[in-house]
């Protein structure tokens, strides 16, 4: 009896140190979780340069981070100044793939950044290098901008249709008849074989059966598209869709999967340092307006800065929400209403 309650008392008192030491581990894990969850508000001269001296490039979004359409955004332009006259490396990175690098360059430069080639990065020439990287031979159909097409051709692809044709709305106009779209008369192209879906403002019901088409009859592995965004940032009280609207469209019909090249993919990154080969994440700071494309490429490639600025799609709000669903990959680990802000405190 005396050994029964002693082995009794002996096992209790195991459990409450286990319990002890179980809660202990639980606070702690909630506390590192909370913590990887917070986003740290920059107030202060002290908050922007603790980060600036921890960093030697900055990976920039464009639209509604340097400006909303053809809109600069106050202060982005000086707050970049500030950054090269401070020795960082600039690189401005966007998933339009409607403009080329030099037509990007053209209008940052014509706002007032003062840019070079070597800062711009745009999803056309990323797809163009990952497209290099790939060995198949064959003709490249593309559903996007005429730039895109371009930026593949340059890589040394055959588009289809190439860059050079400017009368497609014409030749679909043929295909239709008075019950709708004459579908055996539309041309498909034996020697395709590899599919890229881009933004084009020129999108259709014969486009979107091509692409659907072709892609139903390539390698899985040559299906890919610029970026996956929704929309992106417009006039108040527009909703603009963007690649990402029909890219998902495409994917429903063919129960098939693109390969994304833009944000927030680490391909994107790699195409990046094709440019950039010294880029190191642990020194570098994304910024952007949007937590699924920005913020989440931060963490996919290991940046030790996340920064959002309130001027474009994302809001604190969105970031409280995302934070208590614990979406910790659209969570930054600062934020700014905007890059002027951040002048302020770099001028103090």
């Amino acid at each position: 009896m005396f050994k029964s309650c002693f082995r009794l008392k002996f096992n209790v008192s195991n459990c409450k140190k286990l319990t002890s030491s179980f809660n202990k581990f639980h606070r702690e894990i909630n506390t590192k979780a909370n913590n990887m969850l917070e986003t740290k508000l920059i107030t202060g001269k002290n908050d922007i340069k603790s980060i600036v001296d921890d960093i030697d490039t900055i990976i920039s979004d464009c639209d509604g981070v340097t400006w909303i359409e053809k809109r600069p955004i106050e202060g982005a332009a000086d707050f970049f100044k500030k950054m090269r006259s401070m020795g960082k490396r600039i690189v401005f990175a966007t998933n339009n793939s409607t403009k080329s690098r030099e037509s990007l360059l053209v209008k940052l430069n014509s706002l007032g950044f003062e840019s070079t080639i070597d800062e711009v990065m745009v999803t056309s020439f990323a797809t163009a290098i990952a497209l290099g990287k790939l060995s198949f031979t064959g003709k490249v159909f593309c559903l996007g901008s005429p730039v895109l097409r371009a930026d593949i051709e340059s890589a040394g692809f055959n588009v289809v249709p190439p860059s050079s044709q400017i009368n497609e709305d014409e030749e679909e106009a043929k295909l239709f008849n008075g019950d709708g779209i004459d579908y055996h008369a539309i041309p498909f192209d034996p020697d395709v074989s590899a599919v890229v879906i881009g933004m084009t403002y020129k999108v259709s019901a014969i486009k979107l059966i091509k692409a659907c088409t072709y892609i139903s009859r390539v390698s899985p592995d040559l299906i890919m598209s610029t970026n996956t965004d929704f929309s992106f940032p417009g006039p108040k009280g527009v909703v603009i869709p963007g690649t990402g609207s029909y890219v998902q469209l495409i994917e429903n019909v063919t129960k098939r999967k693109m390969f994304s090249i833009g944000k927030p993919n680490k391909t994107f990154f790699e195409c990046i340092r094709h440019i950039h080969p010294t880029v190191n994440p642990d020194r570098t700071m994304v910024i952007g307006d949007r937590c699924d494309t920005d913020i989440a490429f931060g963490y996919n490639n290991g940046f030790k800065y996340k920064l959002l600025v309130g001027t474009g799609v994302n809001s604190l709000a969105d970031v409280k929400q995302f934070a208590d669903d614990k979406l910790e990959d659209l969570v930054p680990s600062h934020f700014a209403p905007s890059l002027n802000d951040l002048n302020l405190y770099l001028s103090d």
